[in-house]
């Protein structure tokens, strides 16, 4: 829920890149630096749920890495095919995404000690 949160108060506000939507409509599809809203595009906030989810996951059990990824490219392609996002949104998502799932996995196993 962190991970959510940066993402929508402080990266898209930051990046404010207009969605497929806009740009099919004529809009440029261009970083707009500290002009974004919560409803930007870049990263994707779908993207950094689904990775910090499978990201915990795949710390903590390592048999998951091969379901969840699959899971997350297919999340990936349909946010793509759905016209929601750009590649780039998506993979800065994931990337925000899961290293705040391993990261929180991380401080859960060196805390269970």
């Amino acid at each position: 829920m962190c991970a959510y949160a940066i993402n929508t108060s402080v990266l898209k506000v930051l990046f404010g890149v207009l969605g497929p939507v806009d740009v099919l409509q004529g809009a440029r599809h261009t970083f707009n630096f500290l002009h974004g809203n919560q409803d930007s595009s870049f990263p994707s906030g779908h993207m950094v749920l689904a990775g910090a989810f499978a990201g915990v996951f795949v710390r903590l059990y390592r048999a998951s890495v091969l379901p969840l990824s699959a899971l997350l490219l297919v999340a990936a392609a349909l946010l793509i095919l759905g016209d929601w996002h750009f590649l780039s949104d998506v993979v800065a998502g994931a990337f925000v995404g899961v290293s705040a799932g391993l990261l929180a996995g991380e401080l859960w196993i060196a805390h269970s000690d």
